[in-house]
């Protein structure tokens, strides 16, 4: 069993590395700007709209309690100097 200590120093460790590798890997990245349409049920795609006023989000923002849905429409804008290269979108909903 390692210590709480020695667990604090590999974990400390360990996003430092999967930092650098994000870096070399994925490059450079830009923000998104997000709107959320909150909706304790799940809603078809044809009824998004229906279901009331989207509000702003921010990254770390609490939407919605366990199993409750949403609608997300993300906005963003691709700099200039990417040009030609493949562009992804790396999206972590926390789900």
């Amino acid at each position: 069993m390692i210590s709480s200590k020695q667990q604090e120093l590999y974990i400390k460790r360990f996003k430092k590395v999967i930092n650098r590798i994000g870096e070399d890997v994925l490059g450079g990245n830009v923000g998104l700007d997000a709107v959320i349409a909150h909706c304790p049920d799940p809603v078809l795609f044809a009824k998004r709209l229906d279901i009331g006023e989207y509000k702003a989000v921010c990254e770390g923002d609490v939407w919605g309690r366990q199993w409750e849905s949403a609608w997300f429409c993300l906005k963003g804008t691709v700099p200039t100097e990417w040009k030609g290269s493949k562009v992804i979108a790396e999206l972590d909903f926390n789900s």
